[in-house]
């Protein structure tokens, strides 16, 4: 994922030019309002009239919460807020150190943040406002640093997927202690970091493969299985699946739960890393 992981991005935007149009279902109108996009280059919004919108040029990692994009500077490290149609709400300078390389940013439903760093292995966690709560040793491997890390809020626990690593940790969001979350070694081929949670349901993914697992069954199914190689990003909203896929497409496709088949929502991005979306 670049320099970057989850929902995110670590260098300055180009302008976006709007990517092929592409089929859709007649009804995600009523579910979807829109999807965030984040690649090397920018972060867009994909609205369900197909359209492809640019946001405002910052460079960052970006996380969604409800109807509001935070936007992380991670050079400047701060941290700005955008409404529905960009517009600016608030922005809250980060203390983190100079020594810190942001692989992922996550913004909880209290509106705390979580920003993950792969240099030192640790999530240093702020309130809304940026002051510093916490800082949690993640792991400890000191040849072997986290990689393009992503995370879900799960009632009061953080969970975090790893590039290249099928185990899945958890923080307890009370304590801030550390735990092995699910062990996923059995599952096929090389690991992604991409996970997505809704009512009680995972879903996580190899390069071409959707899975998913209920939060107190060890048994794992297959849902669906893509054409295109290298999804990077996975999010579910209202009995919804989307994914992200980087490849020469660039392409986002939605994922039906029952039949498994995928219908193409976008296509013509630039080097997709990650997506999320705003359900209605």
């Amino acid at each position: 994922m670049a320099v970057c992981a989850a929902v995110l991005v670590a260098a300055p935007f180009a302008q976006c030019a709007n990517g092929a149009e592409s089929s859709k279902p007649e009804a995600q109108s009523q579910t979807v309002q829109e999807l965030v996009v984040s690649s090397g280059t920018e972060i867009v919004r994909i609205t369900t009239k197909g359209e492809t919108l640019p946001f405002r040029g910052e460079p960052g990692l970006a996380t969604v919460l409800g109807e509001e994009t935070f936007l992380l500077n991670p050079l400047e490290r701060v941290v700005t807020v955008y409404g529905r149609g960009q517009e600016w709400l608030r922005s809250v300078r980060i203390p983190l150190s100079g020594h810190f390389s942001c692989i992922g940013f996550h913004v909880l439903p209290d509106r705390r943040m979580a920003f993950l760093d792969n240099r030192n292995d640790v999530i240093y966690f702020s309130d809304e406002l940026g002051r510093h709560l916490k800082t949690v040793q993640i792991l400890d491997r000191p040849d072997n640093h986290a990689q393009n890390m992503k995370a879900v809020t799960v009632g009061n626990r953080m969970i975090l997927s790893e590039n290249g690593h099928k185990q899945l940790m958890a923080i307890d969001l009370g304590n801030y202690e550390v735990s092995v979350f699910r062990n996923l070694r059995s599952l096929p081929g090389p690991w992604l970091g991409a996970i997505a949670y809704e009512k009680g349901r995972f879903y996580i993914c190899n390069p071409t493969t959707i899975f998913a697992f209920e939060e107190n069954s060890e048994t794992v199914t297959k849902i669906a299985e893509l054409t295109e190689n290298n999804i990077v990003g996975i999010a579910a909203t209202q009995g919804r699946i989307f994914v992200v896929v980087n490849s020469s497409l660039g392409s986002v496709y939605e994922v039906d739960l029952v039949t498994g088949k995928t219908v193409l929502f976008k296509s013509g991005l630039k080097s997709p890393e990650d997506l999320a979306v705003y359900p209605q």
